[in-house]
């Protein structure tokens, strides 16, 4: 009764283990235990749908395709992050479960070989099936994949294959095994090797993927550390020139008394209308609103029209915005700063930078001219300065902190105009 019962539940229980698994992993929208009670509910569907079909057919591979399908469904449905990370845990961890699953049923065939049918022996099994997947999900929650959108496409995708494919051939070879006992013998240390390469091989891929990442994070810090150290020495100029203004205002005050005393008006007129109304202009002061942007924009504006590069701007924002300084500081500078160096190339340079807060959303929209397609000519957008490695950061860390909060990244070509758009979802609105 007990082994009709095991083997009655054997593929709710095994699916349960990945659904656990894989929220315990990765997540899930709902609250902490809500999430565990949908997944209890969604093996429970699994089961209900599946059964018919293991009834009729009581295919094993028909049960991994099953398996596959609702797990990955339930991702999809119910789960948020880089969907390749939970594609590739599911397919590891069926074949997983099948080696162990194989490795097992050649034992326990052996076994009954020489003693008979024995439901002792049976009950044993499950036990030792089930304790081997409690041991396994462990290990994948101990070690889960860091696929990130920040990682080349071909690289993922071909560390993802090494463990999958390992898995196949496991797979592959025992539909091979004959019944001699020699064979089995041979494929029982066959199946532990092969599957101990599984795991290691997946954990190769997690190291892999997860130094990979803390590689991108470190070049992240140490170019927000270059930028806040341009922030200072830009700060301690923007001093330097206010000292240097009050110097040179103080000496327009003089030379316009001195126009006015003598009643040379036309000449006064002039003065105003060229000397002073550039002056005005290069030190022009933004006020958004918020503080942060009104300082950010005065700087990045002012060194693009020392390029002669003419900027329009329509910015209107909250005083309080609940996102990082930090994360502002970077999004605006890599922003304006790529926006200026394509400007440069061109013979007359135009940014238009709108930003505004549109419903639950922080919209960032910047404009440079540019006379060449750059999005047919360049499609990845990868910097074509020298130094690669420390210039082609700026579109990693826009990327990451869109991604951090859940935004959006668009790039277009508009009217002779390359367009970014970057939007970011405002979680406190």
């Amino acid at each position: 009764m007990i082994v009709k019962f095991l083997s009655l539940t054997e593929g709710f229980i095994t699916f349960l283990f990945l659904m656990i698994t894989l929220i315990k992993m990765y997540g899930c929208e709902k609250t902490f235990k809500s999430r565990y009670i949908l997944g209890l509910l969604w093996s429970l569907l699994f089961f209900l749908v599946f059964e018919p079909f293991e009834i009729r057919y009581g295919n094993f591979y028909l049960y991994l395709s099953f398996m596959l399908v609702f797990a990955s469904i339930f991702s999809i449905l119910f789960q948020k992050g880089f969907l390749a990370n939970r594609i590739v845990f599911i397919i590891i961890y069926i074949y997983t479960i099948a080696s162990i699953k194989s490795t097992l049923a050649t034992i326990i065939g052996v076994q009954l070989l020489y003693s008979g049918y024995n439901s002792y022996t049976i009950a044993i099994h499950y036990v030792i099936f089930y304790s081997l997947i409690f041991f396994a999900s462990i290990f994948f929650i101990m070690h889960p994949l860091h696929f990130t959108n920040q990682i080349p496409k071909r690289h993922w995708m071909l560390m993802a294959q090494c463990p999958i494919f390992v898995a196949v051939i496991t797979q592959y070879c025992s539909s091979l095994v004959l019944g001699t006992n020699i064979i089995r013998q041979v494929f029982i240390i066959l199946s532990c090797f092969i599957l101990c390469i599984i795991l290691s091989t997946y954990y190769l891929t997690y190291f892999m993927t997860k130094t990979y990442v803390q590689m991108i994070n470190t070049n992240n810090i140490n170019h927000r550390l270059q930028m806040q150290l341009e922030y200072m020495k830009r700060t301690s100029s923007v001093i330097k020139n206010i000292r240097k203004e009050k110097h040179e205002i103080k000496n327009n005050y003089f030379y316009i008394q001195s126009l006015v005393k003598n009643r040379k008006y036309e000449q006064l007129e002039h003065y105003l209308d060229t000397e002073l109304a550039y002056r005005f202009n290069a030190m022009e002061e933004f006020q958004t609103g918020n503080k942060l942007f009104d300082f950010l924009l005065t700087q990045k504006v002012s060194e693009a029209r020392e390029h002669k590069i003419n900027v329009m701007t329509n910015v209107l924002l909250p005083s309080d915005l609940p996102i990082k300084d930090d994360d502002i500081c970077a999004l605006l500078l890599n922003l304006v700063d790529n926006a200026i160096d394509a400007s440069k190339n061109e013979e007359q340079g135009d940014i238009h930078i709108s930003i505004s807060v549109i419903k639950n959303y922080l919209q960032i929209q910047i404009k440079n001219k540019s006379s060449i397609d750059v999005l047919k000519i360049n499609k990845q957008l990868k910097t074509t300065k020298k130094n690669k490695e420390n210039h082609g950061l700026g579109l990693q860390i826009i990327r990451s902190i869109v991604h951090k909060y859940n935004g959006i990244f668009k790039t277009s070509m508009k009217s002779n105009y390359f367009v970014v758009l970057v939007m970011l979802q405002l979680q406190n609105q």
